[in-house]
Parts: C-alpha cells; sequence; structure tokens
C-alpha cells in the first residue's frame, strides 16, 4: 500500500514525514542536480546514512523489507494462482520489475515468490556498505526486462548485448501470454508494450485512494492498459477473476 522505503527508512534517514523526505529526493537533489528521479531516491539514502552516522548495508534493507505491508491476498496469492494454472494445464512463473530497491524486497516475505526479481540495487564496498547504484530501473528501462523474459535472458542482467539482437529461437514467454499488473506512472511503458503487444495489463488502485482510481481511470481511457481493478488479491475479487479467466482462456 505504500512506497517500501516508507516502512521505517524514511524516519531512519532523519526525516519526520514521508512528505519532507520526498521534497528533499524531488527539490533538493532531482531539481537541483539535474538528476534521474530514481538515482536522486537511490543516492538520498547512501548521502543521509552518511550524515546519520549509521551504516546503509544489504542486512538494514532486508530488515526495512521484513515490515513491508501487503494489500489484502498477496501472501497466499502465488500459490492459489500456481495451483490453478497447473490444474490448467499452464505453467504460471512470477516476476518483480520494480524501480524500488532488489535488497528491500529481498527481505520480504514474498521474495522467495518470483522466478526473477528485477529492481534497483547497490554496490558495496569491502566493509558491506552501500556506495553508490549498481542498478537503476526507472519507468522507462523497465521495458528492457520485458524483453529479457521474453527471450529467457534474465539470469545476467549486466550483459546488455543481447537484448536487441534477433535470435534464431523460440520465443520461451510470447507476450500474448504475459500479465503485467502496475499502480504507477512508472509502470505504463510496460503497460502499454505488453497490451500492444497481445498480452494482458493491468492498473491497479486502492479504493481508500480516490486519487488512485481517477489516474487508473485516465489510463484505461487513453488505450494504454486493458482493466483496471482494485488491488485485492483475495479469492473471488476482480484481479483473482480476471487473472483465472486469462489462465482459462490460455488454454483454450
Amino acid at each position: 500500500p505504500n512506497y517500501m522505503s516508507e516502512y521505517g527508512m524514511i524516519k531512519k534517514c532523519g526525516f519526520s514525514s514521508n512528505g519532507d523526505y520526498w521534497k528533499y529526493c524531488n527539490d533538493e537533489l532531482s531539481q537541483k542536480y539535474g538528476m534521474d528521479r530514481e538515482l536522486s531516491f537511490l543516492y538520498s539514502m547512501v548521502a543521509r546514512s552518511k550524515q546519520m552516522g549509521w551504516d546503509l548495508t544489504r542486512k538494514s534493507l532486508n530488515a526495512i523489507g521484513k515490515k513491508i505491508e501487503y494489500f489484502p491476498g498477496v501472501l497466499d496469492w502465488f500459490e492459489r494462482i500456481n495451483k490453478y494454472g497447473l490444474s490448467k494445464g499452464v505453467v504460471v512463473e512470477h516476476y518483480i520489475i520494480s524501480s524500488g530497491i532488489y535488497e528491500i524486497i529481498e527481505g520480504s516475505k514474498i521474495f522467495n515468490c518470483f522466478r526473477k526479481v528485477f529492481a534497483s540495487s547497490y554496490a558495496y564496498d569491502e566493509r558491506g556498505v552501500a556506495m553508490w547504484p549498481a542498478f537503476s530501473i526507472n519507468y522507462t528501462s523497465k521495458t528492457q526486462y520485458i524483453f529479457r523474459i521474453k527471450k529467457n535472458l534474465i539470469d545476467d542482467i549486466t550483459d546488455d548485448s543481447k537484448i536487441n539482437v534477433k535470435y534464431p529461437f523460440q520465443t520461451v514467454v510470447p507476450y500474448s501470454n504475459m500479465i503485467y499488473m502496475g499502480d504507477g506512472l512508472t509502470d505504463i511503458p510496460c503497460m502499454k508494450i505488453v497490451k500492444d503487444k497481445g498480452g494482458n495489463s493491468f492498473c491497479l488502485y486502492t479504493l481508500s485512494d480516490p486519487a488512485s482510481e481517477i489516474k487508473a481511470k485516465e489510463i484505461l481511457h487513453d488505450g494504454r492498459v486493458n482493466y483496471i481493478v482494485d488491488a485485492d488479491y483475495r479469492e473471488g475479487m476482480a484481479i483473482d477473476t480476471k487473472i483465472k479467466n486469462i489462465i482459462d482462456n490460455l488454454t483454450e
């Protein structure tokens, strides 16, 4: 329901409110230095941890991941959908493509539910302290991971030589079998690619946040997604029902 850094990291960086922190990232870093927003977010933690006198490590980021809360039904979603797919002769695989931090996701309860997690991450010094981003994933760079999944080029993400090369092998995951689920502006390029290539894309909103529903309706109206749904993953709810219908159609 919230940005992953809002589960304790913002206070640890010395900000009393989420708003103050994001203002710092946007105004004092992105605007002042002409810095990419994702880079300003990643840099802010390195800079503020040094100012506050604590070490930003994989362990400290993993600890934030353990605090993440989830929308209803998320924790049993993966096993439930996997079993439904197998009952229909479909193998379901789950991936994350995130502008958030890999090491925070790594500490979450659902990390092991994914075949692969693509997310921004840090490079660490000999003491295990974060020095600088190893990977920064923004709204356009997210799309390369759709292509990686399609071609099964997911093991070595440092190798970018094969992504745009035409290969005479069979596509492992065709676009028509892809389902992309996102909730924000950084997801729009991936949503549109998957939709336009014959797959299905979802924009999620929350009923408790009317603004998110308005934004989702605008994205649907612009033809960038197939569906908009409330972020409730429980059995019988809209996401559950629509995903199962898509799986059914794959087997026909």
